[in-house]
């Protein structure tokens, strides 16, 4: 029995263990999330994105979807964080402070209707936090309004309070869509037979360069592919169940879409690393042509594109050369294998969170590390935002490069550190690993000190608050 019979999700803290506060070694945080993962929590916290925030990322996208945020104007501006394509309208109840004393239903079935007589195939109603603090019945005018129209509308119960992992977003979207949009396949008055079988490929944060690499691997075997739930559209989130399988790109992150359509719809949920080094996509593309007999095409395309990528490799373009990663873990691994392969060497990691469905994937990078006889202090820290603690491990580990996100790029070329990757181009494919090969050749030609200068560390913070350690504030939770 899947989650589609559960009728709420818990959060990951509470579901998957999911630790979102660490600041130390790798090797600690390894040992420290291999049992019972221990919580610890922040006594002084900068800044972080919530589960609201990652709802909306995806809903966003869905075309002939209507998104209703029911909450204050200033919520509904959230989504564009992600600078993302939007294909959905999204709406706002605009509630005040009287609203939020009072209630705002009457504010929500209006802008509701609103939805639907533009034509919405599918409305989202997202809850935010003047939602949880109202405490307003959604459930019971979406009752009311379901009387009115046969258009699915679902509750995407959000609040910003109950999770310091914003993944959980993702799976508060996935439970409605499981519970509440797909259809049964087994239903004869649901099922759409489709031309010819597909892949649900699960798709959740990654870019549209991204998904343009890993949609050229999948097309290369000849398999018909259908994006879930990303720049998907409400029709084709209604007919996942008719699909051959589904494959997550992140595991960590698409996990609950990919075991619900299996458990409750009967989907066969292939798993495989992100595909982003040349052993993950060898895995990536070994797994979907053995699930849909495309075997042959598979190690063909294979060995033709590592025979073309092997002179650029075999030139080491990265030797003498150290990294510091601020990646989901998934993701983590394979840009390590990639950068190791390469001739560099990863100095330290920063994680969004570590939890039961990625931990393995965390030793593993032990092992790639440890394979290519990398020793030392391996900083590693855990955080959603935080962006001191970042600075502060950057600071003291010093590398060349920093891979991650393009806020805080700026800063890391104020400690002299060259960004060397922040959205500009694929991780993904091999159209990411020949994109990777290049930025570093360009690097090295034209000196990995180009961009220093630019800023100072005393910028963003004193020279004094830099000097603590990163973990003075993240304590032991106590029961």
């Amino acid at each position: 029995m899947g989650v589609r019979t559960q009728r709420t999700i818990p959060v990951r803290e509470k579901r998957t263990a999911a630790l979102s506060n660490y600041h130390g070694d790798l090797g600690q945080l390894i040992s420290h999330t291999q049992g019972e993962i221990e919580q610890r929590l922040r006594t002084f916290s900068q800044t972080g994105n919530d589960e609201i925030l990652y709802a909306l990322a995806i809903l966003a996208t869905i075309r002939g979807a209507s998104v209703v945020v029911h909450g204050s104007a200033g919520c509904s501006a959230a989504w564009k964080y992600f600078n993302r394509i939007q294909t959905a309208p999204i709406y706002t109840t605009g509630l005040n402070e009287r609203n939020t004393i009072l209630g705002g239903d009457d504010e929500l079935r209006k802008t509701v209707r609103q939805a639907l007589g533009h034509g919405a195939a599918a409305v989202f109603i997202v809850g935010t936090p003047v939602t949880a603090i109202s405490n307003d019945d959604v459930s019971s005018v979406i009752l009311e309004l379901s009387e009115e129209t046969d258009v699915p509308i679902l509750f995407i119960n959000t609040d910003g309070f109950k999770s310091k992992t914003p993944v959980s977003g993702y799976d508060i979207v996935f439970h409605a869509f499981l519970r509440y949009l797909i259809r049964d396949k087994d239903n004869p008055e649901n099922r759409k037979p489709p031309k010819m079988e597909f892949l649900n490929l699960i798709s959740v944060s990654e870019s549209i360069q991204d998904l343009t690499a890993i949609t050229k691997l999948i097309s290369a075997l000849g398999i018909r592919w259908h994006l879930l739930p990303l720049f998907s559209s409400v029709d084709g989130i209604q007919n996942a169940s008719l699909a051959a399988a589904s494959i997550a790109v992140n595991r960590s992150e698409g996990h609950l879409l990919g075991e619900g359509l299996r458990d409750d719809f009967g989907v066969p949920y292939l798993e495989a690393g992100y595909p982003a080094s040349l052993e993950s996509v060898r895995e990536f593309l070994t797994v979907l042509g053995t699930a849909f007999k495309a075997e042959e095409k598979a190690f063909a395309f294979i060995r033709q594109q590592e025979e073309s990528l092997q002179e650029d490799i075999l030139k080491q373009p990265l030797a003498g050369k150290s990294f510091f990663l601020e990646l989901e873990v998934h993701a983590a691994k394979s840009i390590t294998q990639l950068i190791i392969s390469l001739g560099g060497t990863v100095t330290g990691y920063v994680f969004p969170y570590v939890d039961e469905k990625n931990r393995e994937q965390l030793k593993e990078i032990e092992s790639v590390l440890a394979d290519a006889h990398v020793s030392g202090l391996i900083t590693a820290v855990v955080a959603n935002g935080q962006p001191f603690e970042i600075v502060n491990a950057l600071s003291k580990s010093k590398p060349d490069y920093y891979v991650g996100s393009g806020e805080l790029s700026p800063v890391a070329a104020g400690l002299g550190i060259v960004p060397f990757y922040s959205g500009q181009f694929p991780l993904c494919g091999y159209d990411g690993i020949r994109a990777f090969i290049d930025t570093a050749v360009k690097l090295k030609s034209t000196g990995s000190g180009s961009l220093k200068d630019v800023g100072a560390a005393s910028d963003y913070y004193r020279e004094e608050w830099l000097r603590r350690r990163g973990d003075w504030y993240i304590k032991r939770e106590v029961n």
